[in-house]
């Protein structure tokens, strides 16, 4: 499959939640497909922090009118399929986790008592004999996943979903959402975006305190004192 996003990983694995974050709202009111939104009603449905609205907005969304956006006809498209894989799989699900759970759940179990005695060739056969069953999971729970699975595998699921999941990890990320210990998409770090924080250094050379002021912004940190302004920006800020 192409490339579904782009960008580089970093980005990819960002836009990869958002989209999954989109396919599970609407998994639930397939009745706002075509629905237009306000940008609190997008931060807000689909988790979309303040950093992915200003660098990612126009990869999901039009702008229509009076404010308000529609997602893109191409995103749109994309939405569609993951919608309908997500349906057609989940007939399946229940049982498909039964199967998961009474394979690669007994090895992550063993793995759980004894990390040191990592048996490959187990693994291996473990997961050959699940292809079915892991496509049915991925579609069935839509998993939102820790970016650094992607980042480090340089892989995005949907683009191929059985390879994707030839790793411990990565099955192990499945076994955590059947499980209910996910990963999950928030706005909590929003919370402190554009908060002021003073705090006060002695100086030797003066024998005083020297008050700095330091902002976190969506690209990193702002710092100011009489005598410096700069910005620090975090490629990272959006863990």
């Amino acid at each position: 499959m192409k490339q579904l996003f782009k960008g580089n990983i970093e980005d990819q694995a960002r836009k990869r939640n958002l989209c999954i974050s989109i396919v599970r709202y609407l998994s639930e009111k397939p009745e706002m497909l075509e629905s237009t939104y306000e940008l609190p009603e997008i931060a807000e449905n689909f988790c979309f922090r303040k950093r992915d609205i200003k660098y990612y907005l126009t990869d999901f969304f039009c702008s229509v009118e009076d404010g308000r956006y529609r997602l893109c006809p191409d995103m749109q498209k994309m939405i569609e399929k993951f919608l309908l894989a997500h349906e057609n799989a989940l007939p399946a699900l229940d049982e498909a986790k039964v199967m998961f759970l009474k394979t690669f759940g007994r090895f992550y179990r063993d793995m759980e008592k004894d990390k040191y005695h990592f048996d490959v060739k187990r693994l291996d056969r473990i997961y050959a004999d699940l292809h079915d069953t892991i496509t049915v999971l991925h579609w069935g729970q839509l998993p939102i996943l820790n970016k650094w699975l992607m980042i480090n595998s340089r892989r995005i699921p949907e683009e191929d979903v059985v390879d994707f999941y030839d790793h411990y990890h990565m099955l192990s990320a499945i076994m955590c959402n059947i499980q209910g210990n996910e990963e999950k998409m928030t706005k909590c770090g929003d919370r402190t975006l554009d908060h002021e924080f003073v705090f006060s250094v002695f100086t030797r050379r003066h024998h005083t305190h020297d008050r700095y002021r330091i902002k976190r912004t969506v690209d990193g940190w702002s710092a100011d004192h009489i005598s410096i302004r700069a910005c620090l920006k975090n490629k990272y800020c959006t863990n």
